[in-house]
């Protein structure tokens, strides 16, 4: 029923923009390819529209695998997807996250339970079919400490490219899940009126490993075979009031399922007189988010205002059904386990953003913005096994309140840009959703209210020596309030003894970020080069607690290290004879944290290992091709907290792509990846297990399907050689 009212739907709004579009002419010129000049100081990196369109991204993580210094977390049979983005080293929620400005939901804290009581990311939220670009920027915010990821959606305007009608047709086959999409936009202009409709379908199968044993049980390293299908539409319609005003209207809806054959789950265990086996493991995993937003566009002669008010819900449903034999003195039992597990928000915000140019004797762009959400926090846990396990933390009600001031300061070619913002956060949880017997074992457990206010300085010195050179100095402070989860996170059971527990009385994590580097650009080439240096204060960690009084173990969340990551990247792009270019980038980090209370200085497992990138490409107007090799150093085990093994091995990978146009607005691309079939493991794919690992191995013990060893490593290694094929029409 639901995807035929969703077909529905499309076809009727796109015969309805269709049937208007008549009335208009069109008009036939190609799209010009330009090159922007980027303001001296926007230091941030944007993913454009061309690049999505040729390579018609499945998922973000290939979205973003070209930015050097960006990776993202897909964790194999954890059902968590593109768990989330890590930029210089970290990642989750410590990276602010949104679409259209609007933030994702939380991803889940920790990856102790990922397959007993379910897992949610923040990726699989995203679209990529629906997205015109995204920007990447690697300072300190009200909502992360070392960096942001911003995705943009489609515009009317990226159809209609100044005509009255316009749309695009697209369709693509990935070999890595054996994945077909379609996608199907038109947009419209007539009189004041301009709107946009796109529609996608998704359908693949199981990302495959570079592992061969097809057996059951944990040593099994080829993927759990898995069938998904992801729906999405947008819609935005624009209506100009007068010359200097505009409303709006947005719609999107983004739903994926995954059922999944957890072969890897089959096991038996064997005690004295007991003998426990899984016969049978299946699990459907839901992600679905709603938007709606309605904006106000205003353009005077020297002002420009943003503003929206905006609903969006997010919700990840995972169940699990097992079918289990338990045998005892020769007389067997058949049971059936049902885990099901689902965490919602609703979220509703306003904000506003203005950007004033002040004509002085001191060129000024002033910019300054306010905006106020109020987050809705739910989630429910249905065990057969434990009734009395109702929720994985309290049900938390969040506001979040944030304010900026930013004048960008013009002298001769000195650009000085300072900015002060305010945030100001209060989290209510609802104790009704809380384990109570957790408060008889450890300390600073229990719900309480929190509310804090800071103020979040920044500064920028960019100096335009030229065009193709622009030193630069950039100071900005960072902050992140504690989640909901690390806060009143009460999970476990008493008569087992074992817990994972929030903390009432953590503090926000804050980061002192410092950065330098040049950057240039002209229509030959854009480069960037720059250094980091960022500290944070009250690190947030979940820290194993002995001596509680369970009859297992206890991990709780808290406020555990100083830290410090320092390194360098740099990407650039060189056009050096006709229609031939030389890409490069460079990523190297470095960090330690130091216990607040040993004083014991440790790696930070989640920084990326050296990574080095390559590439020469033709492109022309109708043609284009490219080879692509990368370099990425092993992640050394004193490199890691934690004991987890370490199959991570110096590897390069190939990969070449190709792009025609054989007629006009016909795009053919194609892609070979890991072209020479090498074995390798993202370090960004693995590194949970490292915190998994530190006190207890709880994952280990209590599910090992999901453990890393020797035997099994290949099971959680990135895909061996593999290709694509797309087809875009745009009319």
């Amino acid at each position: 029923m639901k995807k035929s009212l969703l077909a529905s739907a499309i076809v009727l709004a796109l015969a309805n923009q269709y049937a208007v579009a008549n009335t208009a002419k069109s008009n036939e010129n190609l799209q010009e390819i330009k090159v922007v000049e980027q303001e001296a100081s926007d230091l941030t990196t944007t993913i454009t529209p061309n690049q999505i369109t040729r390579t018609n991204p499945a998922d973000i993580k290939q979205m973003l695998e070209n930015t050097i210094d960006v990776n993202v977390n897909e964790l194999q049979r954890t059902r968590g997807g593109n768990d989330g983005v890590n930029i210089r080293g970290l990642q989750g929620n410590r990276v602010a996250t949104s679409v259209d400005g609007i933030p994702l939901p939380e991803s889940q804290e920790n990856k102790l339970f990922t397959t007993i009581a379910g897992a949610f990311g923040r990726g699989d939220f995203v679209e990529p079919s629906l997205l015109r670009s995204a920007r990447v920027d690697r300072s300190g915010s009200a909502s992360g400490l070392s960096g942001a990821i911003d995705f943009q959606t489609l515009e009317p305007q990226d159809l209609l490219k100044n005509r009255a009608f316009g749309g695009l047709f697209s369709t693509g086959y990935q070999s890595v899940d054996t994945s077909l999409v379609g996608t199907m936009g038109v947009a419209l202009q007539h009189g004041d009126y301009q709107g946009l409709v796109v529609g996608t379908q998704r359908k693949g199968h199981e990302t495959k490993t570079n592992g061969d044993n097809s057996g059951t049980g944990s040593t099994r390293t080829e993927a759990n075979p898995a069938d998904y299908k992801n729906g999405a539409v947008l819609v935005k319609n624009y209506y100009q009031i007068n010359e200097q005003n505009r409303i709006g209207l947005a719609v999107e809806y983004v739903h994926r399922r995954t059922e999944t054959d957890n072969l890897s789950d089959i096991s038996t265990s064997v005690t004295p007189f007991v003998t426990t086996s899984t016969d049978s493991s299946h699990s459907n995993d839901q992600v679905t988010r709603t938007r709606l937003a309605l904006t106000h566009n205003y353009t005077g002669n020297d002002i420009k205002l943003d503003s929206k008010l905006y609903f969006q819900q997010s919700d990840t449903e995972n169940y699990r059904v097992r079918h289990q034999t338990r045998t005892v003195s020769g007389n067997s039992t058949v049971t059936e386990r049902i885990d099901n597990m689902d965490n919602k928000e609703k979220l509703y915000g306003l904000s506003t953003q203005a950007t004033q140019f002040i004509n002085s004797s001191i060129p000024q762009v002033l910019r300054y913005g306010l905006s106020a959400s109020y987050h809705d926090l739910t989630n429910d846990i249905d065990t057969t096994s434990d009734t009395s396990l109702s929720q994985s933390s309290a049900d938390t009600k969040q506001f979040r309140l944030h304010a900026y001031v930013e004048d960008e300061l013009q002298f001769g070619d000195l650009l000085v840009t300072p900015q002060l913002g305010l945030v100001h956060y209060r989290l209510n949880p609802d104790a009704d959703g809380y384990n109570d017997w957790v408060t008889q074992y450890i300390p600073n457990s229990g719900v309480q209210k929190q509310h804090k206010t800071a103020f979040l300085p920044k500064l920028t010195l960019a100096y335009q020596v030229a065009n193709e050179f622009v030193p630069y100095v950039q100071y900005s402070r960072g902050f992140k309030a504690p989640s909901a989860q690390q806060l009143t996170t009460s999970y476990g059971r008493q008569q087992y003894g074992y817990a994972i527990v929030g903390n009432q009385n953590l503090k926000p994590e804050t980061a002192n970020n410092f950065e330098a580097g040049f950057k240039g650009n002209n229509e030959r080439f854009n480069y960037r080069v720059s250094g980091f240096y960022n500290l944070y204060k009250n690190f947030i960690d979940y820290r194993y607690l002995a001596n509680t009084g369970l009859a297992n173990y206890a991990y709780q969340y808290q406020n555990i290290a100083k830290a410090k990551i320092y390194g360098v990247d740099a990407e650039g792009k060189w056009n050096f004879y006709d229609d031939f270019y030389f890409t490069g980038g460079l990523a190297y980090s470095k960090g330690k944290m130091k216990d607040n209370e040993s004083g014991e200085k440790n790696p930070i497992s989640t920084i990326q290992p050296l990574k080095l990138k390559a590439g020469l490409s033709y492109e022309n107007e109708f043609w284009g091709a490219s080879g692509t090799i990368t370099h990425v150093r092993a992640k050394a085990d004193k490199d890691i907290y934690g004991s987890m093994y370490n199959p991570s091995t110096s590897y390069n990978v190939v990969d070449f792509g190709l792009y025609i146009r054989p007629i006009k607005d016909l795009t053919l691309s194609a892609s070979l990846n890991n072209a020479f079939d090498k074995k390798y493991w993202n370090w960004a794919d693995i590194s949970y297990f490292a915190g998994n690992s530190r006190g207890t191995n709880m994952t280990a013990n209590s599910d090992s399907s999901v453990a890393i060893s020797q035997e099994n490593a290949d099971a959680y290694s990135a895909p061996g050689r593999n290709y694509s094929i797309n087809l875009r029409y745009e009319f």
